[in-house]
């Protein structure tokens, strides 16, 4: 019986030729059919890997971004601060705002309304309002920032709470959705006007309010109240100003007779109103103001500084101290109204601006025990206990060197390594020790310190017989017998400091005998 091709001609009948072109055909076809199941598993594949690839949406847009801005882990996202920023509307910078640095152990983020420093090794961040003198408020997250990938990264909470955004990982489609701040306020506007409100409140601090579910409304009558996010009413709209405290997740509420109080979060009084001012100085503590004079209550309304005072700042939160101002003097006070120091001084702290590298954080506090003080145009300092370590009897603290033209120096006003003050009198410079002990004399030209790689070397500068000699601090003073490193630094460390006015490893015996009796040390 004769096959029938499905062509319609039978196989046996077909040239060598045709049977050669057929199998060909046939071989296209088969390879086709592959490649198209090839390509139909590589889309299907690589579909399935995109679906499973982290996404990132920010205010419904899809945004790209680099794989090690995020990690997961047990469900937990934590996130690269300074990667995230510029995508919620934030600069960002190595360093803690206000004291500039490349310090990679702290970095802060900031835009128009808010700063924010992050740590490492730490559950804190700090915010305060820029260029404002404002006192910092911190805000506690359940875990501390860490280090990884040469980045800083933090808990999606900490993202939240130092970017003003809210953040919701959804694990089945492996998405990231942020909704920054801006964005909730225009999306909840039109819902705020449609439940019979006038909008919601245009201030930055309680638009925050959102991101704990409570928002600030304004009725017809232009007066504040707060409702949650079912519009149900938490404080009536009655108040002249309203105020959202995101420390304390409280409201500062002002009256027809402008007196001030505050509320809790549930609508219940937490301080009678009956203040002209209060502002939030700790979690637990706040600054009040009635008929012209401030005091300090603690959360429950307890006077725990009389209101007796022209003015009050905080000195130091965790020991209790603050800055008191009296018959136009400055003194110092503790949280039961204990004076530490007397009300006789022109002004307490220092700038600390000028003392970048010292990374002092506290200008009212040196060496976490010293509070400067000037009188009658000269300079001293007190202990922490109200104890006087030094007499109003300086000219300055610190030392802001300009006769140092060879290299980029430092201004300096604290020497670590030694617990050391500088210190200036009739323009020539000293170092006295925090338990009062002068180690130098105001003799010298300058101390300053540089900085080489991150590390920080202090210099002494003087001048002797019509030269001038440049000495590194610490190895001077050990030479001396005025310091004594932990851990001593071995012989290739122990060198001078080599400026345009040499001073040869030779000529040290017989110049620090010299330089002894010149700068009189003790």
């Amino acid at each position: 019986m004769q096959m029938i091709s499905s062509y319609g001609y039978s196989n046996n009948n077909m040239d060598p030729k045709s049977k050669k072109i057929l199998r060909y055909v046939i071989i296209g076809i088969v390879a086709v059919l592959i490649i198209s199941a090839v390509l139909i598993g590589a889309i299907y594949y690589l579909n399935s890997v995109q679906e499973k690839s982290l996404k990132l949406y920010v205010d419904g847009k899809k945004v790209s971004f680099n794989e090690s801005m995020f990690i997961i882990r047990d469900n937990k996202v934590y996130v690269a601060i300074k990667d995230i920023a510029k995508s919620l509307g934030y600069d960002s910078h190595n360093g803690e705002y206000k004291i500039s640095s490349e310090d990679q152990t702290k970095c802060y983020v900031e835009n128009a309304n808010e700063t924010a420093s992050f740590f490492i090794g730490s559950n804190k961040i700090s915010k305060v309002v820029p260029n404002s003198s404002n006192e910092y408020s911190d805000f506690i997250i359940p875990e501390p920032v860490f280090s990884e990938n040469n980045k800083l990264y933090v808990i999606d909470e900490g993202i939240e709470r130092g970017l003003n955004c809210k953040l919701n990982y959804i694990t089945n489609t492996n998405t990231i959705q942020i909704q920054t701040l801006p964005n909730l306020v225009s999306t909840l506007t039109p819902y705020i006007e449609k439940i019979g409100y006038k909008g919601l409140s245009e201030e930055f601090e309680n638009q925050k309010g959102i991101l704990d579910n409570m928002y600030v409304v304004i009725n017809n009558n232009d007066k504040y109240g707060v409702i949650d996010n079912n519009g149900k009413e938490i404080i009536g709209c009655k108040y002249d100003k309203l105020l959202f405290n995101e420390n304390a997740r409280e409201f500062f509420v002002t009256n027809t007779y402008s007196k001030v109080g505050i509320v809790l979060a549930n609508g219940t009084n937490k301080i009678d109103i009956k203040y002209d001012e209060i502002t939030n100085i700790d979690k637990d503590l706040y600054l009040v103001k009635m008929d012209n004079k401030y005091g300090v209550i603690d959360k429950n309304g307890i006077l725990k500084v009389n209101n007796s005072y022209e003015n009050i700042k905080i000195l130091d939160k965790e020991l209790g101290l603050f800055i008191v101002k009296y018959n136009g003097k400055y003194g110092v006070v503790n949280d039961s109204d204990t004076r530490i120091i007397y009300w006789e001084y022109d002004e307490i702290g220092i700038d600390n601006t000028l003392f970048k590298s010292d990374n002092i954080e506290n200008k009212y506090l040196l060496l976490d025990n010293l509070i400067p003080v000037r009188k009658d145009k000269r300079w001293g300092l007190f202990n922490v206990k109200g104890e006087e370590v030094i007499p109003c009897e300086y000219d300055g603290l610190g030392c802001i060197p300009t006769n140092i033209k060879d290299r980029v120096v430092n201004n300096s006003i604290i020497i670590k390594d030694i617990k050391g003050i500088i210190v200036s009198k009739d323009k020539k410079y000293g170092i006295i020790k925090e338990n009062g002990e002068i180690i130098l004399e105001c003799v010298l030209n300058a101390v300053y310190s540089t900085t080489n790689a991150g590390n920080v070397t202090y210099h002494l500068n003087y001048d002797y017989n019509g030269r001038s000699y440049d000495y590194e601090l610490l190895w001077y003073l050990e030479q001396t017998g005025k310091y004594t490193p932990a851990t001593k630094n071995n012989e290739n460390n122990s060198n001078i400091t080599q400026n345009t006015n040499v001073v040869q490893n030779t000529q040290v015996n017989s110049i620090t005998n010299t330089v002894n009796n010149s700068i009189s040390i003790n």
